[in-house]
């Protein structure tokens, strides 16, 4: 007997080993087995068992697990993963669940509530029950045993805690849905009863029920014996669903991301595998929940970019999704108010079902958007403040009239940088080729993309004068001039730097009780989030986005400008929204404006085809990296000419596009000389094969990184 074992080693191999006779009748597919691998021992998992006459191969040296880890069924994903990806599958194992090597997995337990039935245990079943009343820590006990106690309810699975304060408000829940929503709802409940693959678009504007129609599919497929997975772009914003979501489905709901501790992240997966969660939600790890009888996937907010993983395995959870509900035979919901061009373009060319919902909830009115064109300001306006007369005079008015107000800006941090006004010395991180952003609050200059932290200087580095002087702003210095400018509100602060030092979920709770007028931030505030009395949104600057490298410029600015203006005018007062942009006229503002989406697409989509971008190709960016400078750039261009000539005596010749090499956007990031290029193809699987077999992962003093479908081109 031969097992087939995937190791997470960065190969692409996959290795076969003996099977003891004392483990024959006990291993099966998705348990952790120990293996010999050179001159080492590692961890390993079983793909495969078969009967076969192979000479000199090694044998198992133990089991690990007394169960699988992970079902059969997921072995398709991860497949799907390591092909697409170009990532080995012993890797993609290994960072798809949680347990660490021959770490045994943790389960937290308490004893079931109905204990009548146990005369039909034996001593050992009696005994663990007993052991587990006066015991509170994680236990390593035999799982088979503890798999039946669980199915039959002696034993619960206890799920921790990660809600945090809730507002003051009730959960309460529409006593019917509109003629647009039940429509949704209907169809997509055709597919989960009828076992069905199929991806719905569910395209409904800001405020117009799409969670309600979660709920209600949720609540189908755990009528018909199945479970279901929602994913949000967040952990944060998982957590503020979090209270919501339990008080719908109690015990049967799980809570999935990287801000519970790891044992009971390990208990959560657990308690899914052994079928006593229901429903899985969280972040985008929690796409790999290990349901072995899925009958849901939601993707809720799907356009998000957070959705795409930016290290190890580069996947996005959407696109993962996607493919596990193929697998599954099950519907998959992508849920947005602006939704990506890809899946948009998908859902018109029939390979997406589009559902919308064109109103919001109570036919209430979307906000009314108005622009403010900075470059028609004065010079003593613009010299002011970096809040317009016209939005200072309607968080005024918000205000008199008890309404709330939500001030967005994309940057965080004080000054986004110190220029010396002598000899021009911009102060750039050591070992990033980036600018270092003064944080006031802290007296530092912080790097946003490697953590370094640097004294605030005075003296310019380079000509020794104290000549420097801070440009430009972030959060923090609006939070400043909005409580210099507002001085009898309270207003608070939302960002990834205060999220480190305050309680997050009490800040939204505040805010939705109310006790909070005013609060500023970033994205985070933009997602998903009901605050029924906000009536006034700001956005302090549109067009920061449109100045990137990125050929999503324009996708990112009107979803964003659409997002956070769909949290105002949610209650029963409406919406006013103030967007201060130096660039009025680009049509990512114009239509996030005029609250048309259709347009924006149509404009969109033809620059997309001119250009040959997603979605009418894939891309793969493979970028060198090195210490050495030099080193980068000649390997960059040994792997371009090795490409350039594979390609060109394979079936994909006249298919791929390659450009480069060339320093990426960000030519140093955290200490590390980065050169890249870019292939674009409609034939994503078959380059994804050649570049499987080309690419080392390791090179002396070079490492290559493989991103397909890449987010982030810097």
């Amino acid at each position: 007997m031969i097992a087939d074992v995937a190791v997470p080693v960065p190969n692409h191999s996959t290795y076969s080993y003996l099977i003891p006779a004392y483990l024959s009748s006990r291993l099966e597919v998705g348990q952790r087995v120990l293996v010999p691998i050179k001159t080492r021992e590692s961890v390993g998992y079983v793909l495969s068992l078969y009967e076969k006459e192979e000479k000199g191969l090694k044998g198992i040296i133990d089991m690990i697990d007394e169960i699988p880890i992970f079902p059969s069924t997921m072995l398709p994903l991860f497949q799907w993963l390591s092909r697409y990806y170009i990532y080995p599958i012993g890797l993609v194992i290994k960072e798809s669940i949680p347990f660490k090597e021959k770490e045994r997995p943790s389960l937290y337990l308490s004893v079931g509530e109905d204990l009548r039935d146990t005369n039909v245990l034996n001593d050992e079943e009696l005994n663990i029950i007993k052991t587990i009343k006066h015991r509170k820590l994680p236990i390593g006990l035999d799982l088979r045993i503890l798999k039946g106690l669980v199915e039959n309810g002696y034993l619960k699975i206890k799920s921790p805690y990660v809600g945090g304060p809730t507002s003051d408000s009730e959960f309460e829940r529409p006593t019917c849905l509109n003629n647009y929503q039940e429509t949704a709802l209907n169809t997509i409940c055709d597919s989960i009863t009828s076992n069905t693959f199929k991806v719905f678009l569910l395209h409904g504007v800001t405020g117009s029920g799409k969670t309600e129609i979660y709920l209600n599919a949720i609540e189908k497929a755990i009528a018909i014996g199945k479970s279901a997975i929602i994913i949000v772009p967040e952990i944060a914003l998982s957590i503020y669903m979090e209270n919501f979501f339990r008080s719908v489905f109690k015990d049967s709901l799980a809570i999935y991301h990287s801000k519970i501790t790891p044992k009971h992240k390990q208990s959560q997966w657990m308690g899914m595998l052994l079928g006593y969660y229901k429903v899985s939600l969280g972040a985008r790890s929690a796409i790999f929940s290990p349901f072995k009888d899925l009958g849901l996937i939601i993707v809720d907010e799907e356009h998000d970019d957070s959705y795409k993983q930016e290290n190890g395995l580069r996947y996005n959870a959407r696109d993962v999704a996607i493919v596990r509900a193929m697998h599954s035979g099950c519907p998959v919901v992508l849920g947005s108010a602006t939704p990506s061009i890809r899946s948009y373009f998908n859902a018109l060319q029939g390979k997406y079902h589009l559902l919308e919902l064109p109103e919001r909830v109570e036919k209430r009115p979307l906000p009314t958007i108005k622009i403010i064109d900075m470059g028609s300001l004065s010079k003593e306006e613009k010299a002011k403040s970096l809040v317009s007369p016209q939005m200072k005079a309607a968080i005024e008015e918000t205000l008199s009239s008890n309404g709330q107000v939500i001030v967005f800006h994309s940057r965080r941090g004080f000054f986004r940088m110190l220029i010396c006004q002598l000899c021009g010395y911009v102060v750039k991180c050591p070992d990033c080729d980036i600018a270092m952003i003064h944080h006031m609050e802290d007296q530092i200059l912080l790097c946003h993309y490697c953590g370094k932290r640097l004294p605030v200087l005075t003296f310019c580095p380079k000509c020794n004068k104290n000549t420097l002087k801070a440009y430009g702003y972030g959060t923090e210095r609006i939070t400043e001039i909005v409580k210099e400018v507002f001085t009898n509100v309270t207003v608070e602060r939302i960002d990834t730097d205060s999220a480190k030092k305050k309680d997050l979920q009490k800040i939204i709770a505040d805010f939705k009780d109310q006790k909070i007028q005013i609060l500023v931030g970033t994205q985070i505030i933009t997602k998903g989030y009901d605050f029924p009395n906000v009536t006034l949104v700001c956005v302090i600057s549109s067009d920061l986005l449109l100045d990137f490298p990125d050929y999503r410029a324009s996708e990112k600015t009107f979803q964003l400008i659409s997002q956070v203006a769909g949290r105002a005018g949610r209650g029963k007062d409406p919406g006013y929204v103030i967007v201060q942009s130096h660039n009025p006229w680009h049509y990512s503002v114009k239509y996030a404006m005029e609250h048309d989406y259709k347009k924006f697409y149509e404009t969109e989509i033809s620059l997309r085809r001119k250009l040959f971008y997603p979605p009418f190709c894939h891309i793969v960016l493979i970028t060198a990296i090195s210490k050495e400078k030099l080193k980068a750039f000649e390997h960059s261009k040994e792997l371009k000419a090795l490409i350039d000539k594979t390609i060109e005596n394979s079936p994909l010749k006249d298919k791929v596009l390659l450009y480069g090499p060339i320093p990426s956007p960000i030519g140093k990031l955290k200490g590390f000389y980065r050169f890249q290029i870019l292939l674009k193809t409609t034939k994503i699987m078959e380059l994804s094969d050649i570049l499987r077999g080309m690419i080392p992962r390791k090179n002396p003093g070079v490492r290559v990184i493989i991103d397909v479908d890449p987010y982030d081109m810097l």
